[in-house]
């Protein structure tokens, strides 16, 4: 009866540590919002670090939102973010010490005059005790490096956001300009062709018209199903049903940073990216599983304590101690993974970290350039519009040949687009140039304006 009721109570005490299964099914329906609603909106102001907003849908959204809203919507972050509870959950199973062992026997004698024997023993491994730190400590420094790594993701998230909305802003801006275009040339060449009818014009004059429409025409198809596409990727960033049209609001031209700006960030680079933060602690953790690797070295020792009874009634109690020799593998092997492997990570930092630099200074100069060169193009755009009005006149009067007045048309159509060209590129390096240096979207802006009063005093 004894032993019934220690087993038991052994009994209930392991089922009461035990969990429970819960199924979990899959989703059958997708998750796409139809619509961006004041409640979706209002998340906003939910996230860090993000200036608060008053968002109206009336106006368009400005580029911070659109960033923000990638960063709480973006499905594929949703997935990272979800691996934080598994990080969580091996830093916690780390920290937990291993489970004694119960192990039990029974001797039944097949000759007369004897009694049943039995053995009963519980042992502990004491290895896990010296170690347990160890473990603990590296699991931390893999989920703090699990928690920069979706940083960085969110980092890029946000510059992928900013650039598709410079991208949107200025494809519809190239529609409109084309739209403009072909909506003069279609005047034109209506005009063109009454003129031919009447015998006021030539052939030349008419048919250069209609293939200056024609050609218009044809940009202005292929900037539409360029847009489309654009606002299908930002859709699918923002997790939004396709037929949904993000309102954008009016976009100027980004602060510039100046060359300090560029060599004290950095500077301060490896304390500030969130990807060379995650590669730090994930060398720290291989710190640690090295230092376990060589504590795992010394014997395993084992204790425990024994109970018996022989099958002619003697008892039997006392201690067990086990212990494993290292002898033939001591550890050697996951010493030696664990020294190559932090010296991959060493070599994967320094590779980093020369990149970086490389890469923010390249586009640094690149968007010195392109800043020269929208001002190059600011300064011919009102030479070219005057000529074209004065060819415009002259052509109407008679005056002009027909050629000659699409072709000074088509070049101020092209100085448009490359202006256009030249403003989306300062924003795509821009907004590079702010994700490698680990600037805030609005950061160079609060600087400049520093700055500006700093000088007014």
């Amino acid at each position: 009866m004894k032993a019934r009721f220690i087993i038991a109570i052994m009994s209930m005490g392991l089922l009461s540590g035990c969990a429970a299964y819960k199924a979990l099914p899959l989703p059958e329906q997708a998750d796409l919002a139809s619509s961006l609603t004041p409640q979706i909106m209002s998340k906003i102001s939910d996230v860090q670090n993000i200036p608060e907003h008053t968002v109206k849908l009336g106006y368009g959204l400005d580029m911070t939102e659109t960033a923000t809203l990638a960063v709480l919507r973006n499905p594929d972050l949703k997935v990272e973010r979800s691996k934080r509870t598994v990080a969580a959950a091996e830093a916690f199973a780390a920290g937990l010490l291993p489970d004694p062992q119960l192990s039990a026997n029974l001797d039944h004698p097949t000759t007369a005059g004897y009694m049943n024997g039995y053995g009963a023993g519980l042992t502990l491994d004491l290895r896990s005790f010296f170690t347990r730190s160890t473990a603990v400590a590296i699991a931390h420094d893999r989920q703090a490096s699990l928690n920069m790594n979706i940083l960085w993701q969110e980092w890029q998230t946000i510059q992928q956001a900013r650039s598709l909305y410079a991208e949107k802003y200025f494809a519809m801006e190239r529609l409109k300009l084309l739209q403009n275009t072909v909506n003069l040339y279609a005047i034109q060449s209506k005009h063109a062709q009454k003129a031919l009818k009447a015998g006021d014009a030539t052939l030349d004059q008419a048919g250069s018209a209609l293939v200056a429409l024609m050609d218009a025409r044809g940009q202005r198809d292929t900037q539409q199903r360029a847009l489309l596409d654009i606002n299908h990727k930002l859709d699918a960033l923002l997790d939004l049903s396709s037929d949904i049209d993000v309102p954008l609001q009016r976009l100027g031209n980004p602060a510039m940073p100046t060359d300090d700006d560029v060599y004290a960030a950095l500077a301060l680079l490896p304390r500030h990216r969130p990807d060379l933060i995650a590669l730090q602690t994930a060398y720290a953790s291989q710190e640690e599983t090295l230092y376990k690797a060589v504590l795992e070295q010394f014997p395993d020792i084992s204790i425990g304590f024994n109970a018996a009874r022989d099958t002619s009634g003697v008892h039997s109690i006392g201690p067990a101690v086990s212990l494993g020799l290292p002898i033939f593998n001591g550890s050697r092997g996951q010493i030696a993974v664990a020294k190559a492997t932090r010296a991959e990570l060493r070599a994967q930092y320094q590779a980093r970290l020369d990149q970086a630099h490389s890469d923010a200074l390249t586009l640094w100069r690149q968007t010195q350039l392109i800043n020269r060169q929208i001002k190059d193009v600011q300064k011919a755009i009102p030479r070219l519009v005057s000529l074209a009005k004065r060819a415009t006149n002259a052509y109407r009067a008679g005056d002009f040949p027909a050629q000659t007045y699409v072709a000074v048309e088509s070049g101020l159509l092209k100085k448009k687009m490359e202006y256009l060209d030249l403003r989306q590129a300062l924003w795509t390096s821009r907004i590079a140039l702010d994700t490698l240096l680990a600037w805030p979207p609005d950061y160079i802006a609060g600087r400049n304006q520093e700055r500006k009063k700093s000088h007014a005093f």
